[in-house]
């Protein structure tokens, strides 16, 4: 029996999405829920933007830059996950299947950008990121022609 590289497609992609589903919940069962940046983490347990903790992070982020000098400050949150399934010889050598989160802020500090960000959700880190996003921005400024 013949067969076409599409009929290989769908049947390595169902074999993949099976076996993907299976260590998910073996994985799920067995794992603590209480790191955020944990390893083989399932995109439902990724904290929305909506979620009381993530704004109180962005609040303060918010907070840092403003008391650190900048006239415009922005904070994101993204998720963002990654599947790929290899083949070789009609053959699936590995599934993968990543998840991240994190934070970015963006100021504006006498008429310059700076940018930071962090994957860590916890205060401290995120105060970090955002006095790095001041500082970058400052050093910005020794390079623009004209503010922003």
């Amino acid at each position: 029996m013949t067969r076409s590289r599409r009929d290989f497609l769908k049947a390595s992609a169902a074999v993949a999405a099976g076996s993907l589903v299976a260590s998910r919940s073996a994985s799920a069962s067995s794992r603590s829920a209480s790191l955020i940046t944990a390893p083989g983490l399932i995109s439902s347990d990724l904290p929305s933007a909506d979620d009381p903790a993530i704004k109180a992070l962005m609040q303060a982020a918010l907070d840092v830059a403003k008391s650190g000098g900048a006239s415009y400050a922005d904070v994101r949150v993204a998720a963002r996950r990654q599947q790929n399934v290899n083949t070789r010889e009609r053959i699936v050598q590995g599934v993968s299947d990543n998840d991240t989160f994190g934070l970015g802020v963006r100021t504006l500090v006498d008429g310059a950008w700076g940018f930071a960000a962090t994957s860590r959700l916890d205060k401290d880190s995120v105060a970090t990121a955002t006095r790095a996003a001041l500082e970058q921005a400052r050093a910005n400024r020794a390079s623009q022609l004209r503010p922003v």
